[in-house]
């Protein structure tokens, strides 16, 4: 048996086929620790509410484990415990807004560790000035609609592909590039005054 360390070098994939086989709880506590803060950080773009978030990032890793053997190989495993998150994060959000009247635009934040790190070389000043840059970055991405800034997130922050994106969201790959195109000419004009 494999500690938990041992499984570290395992891609996602192969971790899936340990888990298939056996149940492996420590291959599964692998991916959980990959992926948990990840699948938060984008279900709360959609759940806009981090205890829903929580719960569904958690819920999308336990249906992962709980049917394990439904996944096949031939697709990113990233692919598709996101299109699981997304697909609770959704649900718990249409659950959230029957339940309250409160506009789900209130109060939004972006608080998505972009993981940048500050090029020791730079002087101070102009490490503070790219942090206040990002700050206000994240700041509009978090004011665009609800579709355009899962979009980009996904895009942009995550770095997955367009193909991958489709198959998350569960629309063509023809919508996902206007999107992010949209997403991207909003973010500019935003931002145009950063660059005078």
């Amino acid at each position: 048996m494999i500690d938990n360390n041992g499984y570290k070098k395992f891609t996602d994939e192969n971790l899936m086929l340990e888990i298939q086989k056996s149940g492996n709880h420590s291959a599964f506590e692998t991916l959980y620790n990959r992926y948990y803060r990840k699948l938060f950080y984008f279900t709360k773009e959609i759940t806009k509410d981090s205890l829903s978030a929580e719960d569904a990032a958690h819920e999308a890793l336990i249906k992962v484990y709980y049917n394990a053997d439904m996944y096949r190989e031939i697709a990113k495993f990233s692919t598709w415990v996101y299109t699981i998150a997304g697909n609770l994060a959704r649900t718990e959000r249409i659950r959230t807004i029957r339940r309250s009247n409160v506009s789900i635009y209130d109060d939004l934040r972006f608080e998505r560790d972009l993981g940048v790190i500050p090029d020791e070389t730079q002087m101070p000043d102009d490490v503070t000035e790219r942090k206040m840059v990002l700050e206000i970055v994240k700041w509009k991405i978090d004011r665009l609609s609800p579709r355009l800034k899962e979009t980009i997130t996904l895009r942009d922050l995550e770095e997955y592909s367009y193909e991958e994106i489709s198959q998350i969201l569960k629309i063509p790959i023809g919508t996902v590039k206007s999107r992010v195109n949209r997403g991207r000419l909003r973010l500019q004009k935003k931002l145009q005054y950063l660059r005078e």
